[in-house]
């Protein structure tokens, strides 16, 4: 699938100079490609790519006409001084004129390139065991975002009024400002963002009388770059979840994680995580085949260890020992937290409840 949108901007003359226009415009260019692949009757592979281009270009060194328009007064000085430089003074510089920013300063291009990218590939082996499956995949995420500068400068000026003579104002005194130059040729990557991620694993799943199991062994592994400047991020995972229901009215589940981060100190840098959650689905119980009133009754209580190495919400400031540099936190003490959590539910005719 590809998909374009364009916006061609509100400068009324973009095209005074030869070689460039000066619009105010927005272009996005998207390519996505989904592909679901049975390379075997057991075999799956699963292929999604996204592709995104996205160029801005903006009269000036970024100006922001709108901004211009509406802050700067109409009578603060016209639009060209009578020598053909464009309007400024002393009071209101002519680098807030909208008229010259959308025609005499050239034009600045930003340009964002991202590719977004996972394969998957699934392989059952019942053949070797009923409900048995391994699975990899793969994922490759790169966004860049680069500035290209071609604005310049140009001269301003006015005149100001000074006493009448003969039945029209004298001048006096004019005022100049800025310079002329060239269109600037600088171009540099305000910021880019890698990211890969790899995951394999086993999975199985079986029913057998009143039982059911899913069990799911796997490792994934995690690499992070924004910048290049001390924000390398590396990260490990080694976890086995299995959920249990007998009768389809008991359940548990029992999750162990083994995660390893660069980001916490020697002698931190990995810690287990074990949690564990059961389930009493009390509807499908005899006693209350009669609650008429009553379709969904579930009770779950959970609790669990939970280490980690990142606070959402700029929480850095619950690790006790950090450094920054450039602006980026490091934590150096792993962080703990226990939690205990319930879920009630039911449902009362069509609606239903949430505790």
């Amino acid at each position: 699938m590809i998909d374009l949108i364009s916006d061609n901007g509100f400068v009324a003359n973009p095209g005074k100079n030869d070689t460039y226009s000066t619009q105010n415009k927005y272009v996005k260019a998207n390519l996505r490609s989904n592909l679901d692949i049975d390379l075997t009757p057991s075999t799956k592979l699963n292929v999604n790519l996204l592709g995104v281009l996205n160029e801005v270009s903006r009269p000036g060194d970024s100006a922001d006409l709108w901004d211009l328009a509406y802050s700067l007064p109409s009578a603060a000085y016209p639009i060209k001084d009578e020598s053909g430089n464009w309007g400024g003074n002393a009071t209101w510089n002519g680098t807030t004129n909208p008229v010259a920013q959308s025609i005499g300063a050239a034009y600045t291009k930003n340009n964002t390139r991202s590719l977004f990218s996972d394969i998957t590939i699934d392989q059952s082996l019942s053949g070797v065991l009923d409900g048995l499956s391994a699975k990899i995949r793969v994922s490759y995420d790169n966004t860049s975002n680069i500035l290209e500068n071609h604005s310049r400068t140009y001269i301003y000026g006015s005149a100001t009024p000074g006493a009448w003579a003969n039945g029209a104002p004298t001048v006096a005194s004019n005022y100049t400002g800025g310079s002329d130059s060239e269109m600037s040729t600088d171009a540099s990557t305000n910021s880019f963002s890698r990211r890969f991620h790899f995951d394999g694993g086993f999975d199985y799943q079986h029913e057998f009388g009143k039982h059911s199991i899913y069990s799911q062994l796997k490792w994934d592994y995690e690499f992070q770059d924004q910048y290049a400047v001390n924000t390398t991020i590396y990260r490990q995972n080694y976890s086995w979840w299995t959920h249990y229901g007998y009768n389809n009215r008991y359940f548990a589940d029992l999750a162990l994680v083994e995660s390893g981060s660069n980001r916490l100190a020697p002698g931190s840098k990995w810690a287990l995580s074990p949690t564990l959650s059961a389930a009493w689905v009390i509807s499908r119980e005899n006693f209350m085949k009669d609650v008429k009133w009553v379709n969904f009754l579930k009770l779950r209580a959970s609790a669990g260890l939970i280490n980690t190495d990142y606070l959402p919400n700029d929480s850095w400031t619950y690790y006790i020992q950090q450094y920054t540099i450039s602006g980026t936190s490091y934590p150096f003490n792993s962080w703990l937290w226990f939690f205990f959590w319930y879920d009630i539910s039911y449902q009362i005719g069509n609606r239903k409840l949430h505790t």
